[in-house]
């Protein structure tokens, strides 16, 4: 009986090692359910023994490959492994990410900061509205509109956008905000909602990368992006430069795989770039008042 419980363990610690945490929330069900089936007495106090037996089985396994962090690896994946090279990601979420080497890192207030590895540190924001809040564009509005917001007048609808439909994260880390839309009126479209609604999460995303600064060159990844590139199109317009678009699909499974070939000193083909998207130049300055205008009402909410 004990060789599987043993075997439980082995399992349960593979799968820390794809999905971390959420593989554990079965170790209490596991432990409960082997108690309950044992008699008390010395049946018991063996079924302990059988349960330590298995937990460090779990342990092991799961400690045997130091787990690396899914936004790390999407960066390294993509290439992006100095401090003037940014990866931006829009996947279910969104996020900002650089990584570079350094003996010690300080974290600066709205950004967060971790270890890739013993060298390395990512840092960066993120945002808990990006390819979900296009989701919802297309529930709510039923679908969405044929013209990309790319085709359509920079910031033309009158609206202010502000994506926390799922709380906010970088900069202000407030769970509890919600999101806004201020402008409203009877002549707005589901396409100006929708334009408005991806152009604000763009000037976050902006507002992200000045916040980490230093930032030489930007290269797009993540499914809820490379997707769409009516969005594409108006990110580069919201920055100002030009935006490089990975050719990887799998950014953090090429991460991943390249961490370990870095390990066992192996060498490391470039990252791929798709293609590059170019700013309109013309549009640069009416999204950067349209920034403003978000920022403006963002702090106008937080006074109230």
């Amino acid at each position: 009986m004990a060789k599987w419980l043993v075997l439980a363990g082995v399992c349960v610690g593979l799968g820390f090692e794809t999905k971390m945490l959420v593989a554990l929330v079965v170790v209490p069900g596991i432990a409960a359910a082997w108690l309950w089936m044992t008699p008390s007495g010395r049946g018991r106090l063996h079924a302990l023994r059988q349960l330590l037996a298995g937990g460090s089985a779990m342990l092991l396994v799961a400690g045997a490959w130091p787990a690396l962090g899914d936004g790390a690896c999407s960066n390294a994946g993509a290439g992006c492994v100095t401090r003037e090279r940014a990866a931006l990601m829009v996947g279910t979420s969104a996020a900002v990410r650089v990584v570079y080497e350094a003996d010690r890192a300080v974290p600066r207030p709205g950004l967060f900061l971790y270890r890739l590895d013993a060298r390395r540190f990512c840092e960066g924001g993120a945002l808990s509205d990006g390819g979900n809040l296009h989701a919802w564009l297309r529930r709510t509005l039923q679908e969405l509109p044929a013209d990309e917001p790319a085709d359509r007048p920079p910031a033309g609808h009158g609206l202010t956008f502000l994506p926390f439909l799922g709380g906010e994260r970088s900069l202000g880390w407030d769970p509890e905000r919600r999101g806004l839309i201020a402008g409203l009126s009877f002549a707005t479209t589901p396409a100006d909602i929708a334009q408005a609604a991806l152009e604000g999460v763009a000037y976050r995303l902006a507002d992200v990368l000045g916040a980490i600064g230093d930032v030489e060159s930007v290269v797009a990844t993540g499914g809820g992006l490379l997707a769409n590139p009516g969005w594409l199109q108006v990110l580069a317009d919201v920055l100002g430069r030009p935006v490089e678009v990975s050719g990887e699909p799998e950014g953090s499974a090429r991460g991943a795989a390249v961490v370990a070939l870095e390990r066992l000193g192996l060498p490391v083909p470039p990252a791929p770039v798709a293609r590059i998207v170019e700013p309109r130049l013309d549009r640069y300055e009416i999204h950067l008042h349209a920034t403003q205008e978000q920022r403006r009402l963002m702090q106008l909410e937080e006074d109230q």
